[in-house]
């Protein structure tokens, strides 16, 4: 989704991939995707519901990317989560 390997030479002193994408959460996603990942909407309702999709999509890359197992996103919410995206971006 951000276009970065987690190897880029941006990820260095501390910053990785994980905290880069975490850091843009939920205010920043947009700047953060790579602008092949998504296609501009028409109309400001459905821009609004695919920047409520991305940021949905970058919370479960950062959940499933914990240090912790334990503490990652059980795999039926992400199903279910995933899902819900599917709806939204249907209807757009």
């Amino acid at each position: 989704m951000t276009g970065k390997k987690p190897t880029d030479d941006m990820f260095n002193d501390g910053l990785s991939l994980h905290k880069f994408a975490y850091m843009a959460l939920p205010d920043h996603v947009v700047d953060v995707i790579d602008g092949d990942a998504i296609v501009l909407q028409s109309t400001e309702a459905n821009a609004m519901k695919m920047e409520e999709c991305l940021v949905a999509i970058i919370k479960i890359g950062v959940s499933c990317s914990l240090d912790s197992p334990p503490q990652r996103m059980k795999i039926e919410i992400i199903v279910t989560e995933l899902q819900r995206i599917v709806n939204v971006l249907q209807d757009i």
